[in-house]
């Protein structure tokens, strides 16, 4: 069940034995593309892991045991061909450089090490997205970066959050892009997309990390 602001996330446990492990959220990930999906799994590390505030990964250390959503991706490359992919963590949209427009579609909060959407939580039904306008400055982009620590680089005029149980690149689904954008998935470059399209499954998995 979808978790309500209050309740309690995570059980200390000891995991089941027998269960897939994962290292990364990406290794998950590329399973549940590949493979299909899964009830319960054991993961290793990722931002999943940085949200619940675990610092130690020791092997006789006490799994957590979660119920979290998944963000189901489709798109279309540059050749136009139509593929399907999943995000357990978070979804890149832009340039390598961070200059023009920036979309970030967090399912734990974080890209990467940094925590860039506070508000969002794992198993909270919907997905947290950041935007960049492409007319914020770069020297502005450096300092809200440096800013991200402490949560101050949001408000800014040209970025914006929200949470959505679906998002969908062209933003106006009308829109034809002159110009394809980068997308990168749990840390994992696809290349050039066309289109992206995504949407949340609530509940979607057990995870023991």
């Amino acid at each position: 069940m979808t978790i309500r602001k209050g309740d309690q996330w995570g059980e200390p446990c000891t995991a089941p034995t027998g269960l897939l492990e994962f290292a990364t959220e990406r290794e998950l990930g590329r399973h549940l593309r590949d493979i299909g999906t899964i009830r319960e799994a054991m993961l290793n590390s990722g931002t999943l892991i940085q949200a619940l505030g675990v610092t130690t990964r020791a092997p006789n250390r006490e799994q957590i045991k979660v119920t979290i959503d998944l963000i189901k991706i489709g798109f279309t490359d540059q050749y136009g061909v139509n593929r399907d992919d999943f995000a357990v963590g978070s979804v890149f949209l832009g340039r390598r450089s961070w200059l023009g427009d920036i979309y970030i579609v967090s399912n734990s909060g974080y890209l990467g090490a940094r925590e860039l959407l506070p508000k969002a939580h794992p198993n909270d039904g919907v997905m947290d997205v950041l935007s960049v306008k492409s007319s914020m400055p770069y020297t502005q982009r450096l300092q809200a970066w440096r800013r991200i620590p402490t949560s101050s680089h949001i408000p800014h005029p040209d970025i914006s959050t929200k949470q959505t149980e679906r998002f969908s690149w062209p933003l106006d689904e009308d829109d034809v892009p002159k110009k394809s954008i980068r997308l990168v998935v749990d840390g994992e470059a696809l290349g050039r997309v066309k289109s992206v399209r995504m949407h949340v499954i609530p509940d979607a998995i057990t995870l023991y990390i």
